[in-house]
């Protein structure tokens, strides 16, 4: 006996409301084709403005008195609604009983569970509230977006867990001061106006629980694509198609499921490749650094600096531990914590094991530098859709740069390079890549097949050439105060300033050296006093010199016989001479015999008796015996005098001292 069309009727579920009861078993009452009504209630003006969901379960019934088999049987929406912001998907669960709760898991199931949510829920949330509270660090920038949807899980893992997913409506962050034992400790407090009231209560912390490590009974959980269901909806034609064509084109394969939301965020002062850093050594080898602390999943330790990747090693409890693509990691590669590179930052986590700790920490400091961005993007298009993609990237990214952002259903996920040539992010299901830093090839896998129309864009930081200045010597600041050329008796000399309204001294040790609120160096044949303080003065500080000065003797030597380039004479005058108080002018001759200025000497003291004469460069020329006045030069050589050009010269001595 032939099915025929009339026998082919659609059958009401037991409840066809929008209620938690909705659905269940299927009747005998038919829905009549052509009537208003007979399957969704009318939208009125609320949910046009905040959007709405309904869902109606019916049964496909071959109504016939035999046993015949129905071939080719499917069911399509053949109209489109006349209203653009209405769309209708058909979809199974191929389940005879299920009711509302069940079809509103399966729709939004195509979110799954993804990571943990930074920070904890505030408190018990309660079962018919419309907002939540989360508690997360003062200085995170972990906020729920308007429109995201996030996970409420209690007793996770557990035969008594119960979760709900929860779209975001609202967000509002203030800033809070919680105590911590006896310590403050400030926090951002984030209201989320969700979109469907809270079906049980979610057991949250206090934020002394939380800092203390206690385990939460109610977590937050972000969302991932997951693709688990399959809906069938309709779309218009794109381009008329002919008959016996091969292919159609229609103007899109996406429908809207659920009401959806913008919000603007303003993002200022960040550079293309999303505040990613390149370290530069600022040191040329590892130092060590002592350090005593409290190990704790609550207790973060700051090293003062940041650190270039891969020389962090110490031993905590008897373990020796490594740095390893921003994780520190114990022989066995179990991680105790994370070390954030460009900050220092070390945070324990369960691993680490708890109580006092003192070690020696061992790693190169670093430091970030700024460096030239680049951006790759990739176009997905129907034909090269696909979760596999590799690109090569010139110029080559530096080491913890890379970015690369995908879009799926509508969101964004991003994967970061650690330092160690793999892509990862926040959580596993987003996907995975590397990244050769000789090639500059990556392969990128993500987590859910982008959506079409979107672009897959690659931002990183480029290797720098860069003048590391870790070794060079740092001078200490000092202060030059001239004596105008007069000579000052050996022990008189005193500095004097005022510094934060206290008196200060530096006063001359009868040796050429500053002893007291500064130390220095005394020339007492006038060239001047070099002053480094203790503590460095304000701008605009006035220094008073004191000291007893006198005139200088005098006297000239001729004709001092010069023997294998040595010449050595006797100063005139009788007793000892004081160190710190020669100075003498040996005249130049160039090399075509002609009178070319003079190089100076003065004597540097090498003890009480003995000395050695040296120019303004500083180089030996010759020595000086303070007891018997006897002086030995060298007056055949090179030296260097500045001319008034502004040159250099190089001159020979010929003549006599």
């Amino acid at each position: 006996m032939t099915i025929l069309s009339g026998d082919i009727k659609i059958k009401k579920s037991q409840v066809m409301l929008q209620t938690s009861d909705g659905g269940g078993a299927m009747t005998n009452n038919v829905v009549i084709d052509g009537q208003s009504n007979n399957m969704f209630r009318d939208i009125d003006e609320i949910d046009r403005v905040y959007g709405k969901v309904d869902l109606a379960k019916v049964f496909v019934h071959v109504d016939t008195n035999n046993t015949d088999s129905a071939f080719q049987v499917h069911a399509i929406i053949s109209k489109m609604p006349a209203d653009p912001r209405v769309s209708v998907n058909l979809f199974t669960t191929k389940d005879w009983f299920d009711r509302r709760p069940s079809l509103q898991n399966y729709i939004e199931n195509y979110l799954a569970k993804g990571v943990r949510w930074e920070g904890h829920l505030l408190e018990t949330q309660i079962a018919g509230q419309r907002a939540i509270q989360i508690s997360i660090d003062e200085t995170s920038t972990a906020i729920p977006a308007i429109g995201q949807t996030l996970v409420l899980v209690n007793n996770e893992g557990l035969p008594t867990e119960v979760y709900q997913y929860v779209r975001v409506t609202e967000v509002s962050v203030v800033k809070r001061n919680f105590m911590w034992g006896a310590t403050p400790r400030m926090r951002q407090v984030v209201t989320l106006g969700i979109s469907d009231p809270l079906r049980y209560d979610f057991i949250g912390q206090s934020v002394n629980s939380f800092l203390s490590n206690d385990t939460p009974i109610g977590i937050l959980r972000d969302t991932r694509v997951a693709d688990s269901a399959k809906y069938y909806g309709i779309s218009p034609l794109a381009n008329p198609v002919s008959l016996n064509s091969a292919q159609i084109q229609v103007e899109s394969i996406f429908s809207q499921i659920v009401p959806s939301a913008q919000a603007e965020t303003p993002l200022i002062d960040l550079d293309a490749a999303g505040q990613s850093t390149t370290f530069v050594e600022a040191n040329a080898s590892a130092i060590s650094q002592s350090i005593t602390t409290t190990i704790s999943a609550a207790q973060n330790l700051f090293l003062g600096s940041s650190v270039m990747p891969k020389t962090v090693s110490f031993s905590l409890f008897g373990v020796a531990i490594t740095d390893s693509g921003g994780e520190l990691k114990n022989s066995s590669g179990v991680a105790v914590g994370t070390i954030d590179y460009a900050s220092g930052l070390i945070r324990w986590n369960s691993n680490a094991g708890t109580g006092n700790a003192t070690f020696t920490i061992n790693y190169q400091p670093a430091v970030a530098a700024s460096k030239p961005q680049s951006t790759f993007l990739r176009t997905v298009t129907a034909d090269n859709r696909g979760y596999n993609w590799t690109n090569t990237l010139v110029p080559i990214p530096a080491p913890g740069t890379l970015i690369v952002s995908y879009t799926s259903q509508g969101k964004v996920y991003s994967l970061r390079d650690n330092g160690a040539g793999q892509l990862k992010g926040a959580d596993s299901s987003m996907g995975s890549g590397t990244l050769s830093y000789e090639t500059g090839t990556v392969l990128l896998t993500t987590g859910a097949l982008p959506d079409v129309g979107t672009a897959i864009l690659y931002t990183w930081g480029n290797k720098l050439s860069l003048f590391a200045r870790a070794d060079m010597p740092i001078g200490k600041a000092y202060v030059d105060i001239p004596l105008d050329g007069k000579f000052i008796k050996t022990g008189t000399l005193l500095v004097s300033w005022v510094q934060g309204g206290e008196n200060k001294t530096a006063t001359d040790d009868g040796n050429g050296n500053l002893i007291g609120d500064a130390t220095g160096v005394v020339s007492y044949t006038g060239r001047g006093v070099r002053l480094i303080p203790s503590v460095l003065p304000a701008p605009g500080t006035i220094f008073n010199v004191t000291g007893q000065t006198g005139n200088a003797l005098t006297a000239t030597i001729t004709n001092s016989p010069v023997t294998n380039g040595t010449t050595s004479f006797t100063i005139p005058g009788s007793g000892n001479l004081q160190p710190n108080s020669v100075k003498l002018n040996v005249p130049l001759i160039n090399a075509s015999g002609d009178a070319s200025g003079n190089v100076v000497l003065r004597d540097k003291p090498t003890n009480a008796s003995i000395g050695t004469m040296v120019d303004d460069q500083g180089v030996n020329r010759g020595t000086i015996n303070y007891s018997t006045r006897e002086v030995t030069i060298t007056p055949v050589g090179s030296y260097k005098v500045t001319q008034k050009q502004y040159s250099s010269a190089m001159y020979i001595v010929k003549g006599a001292a």
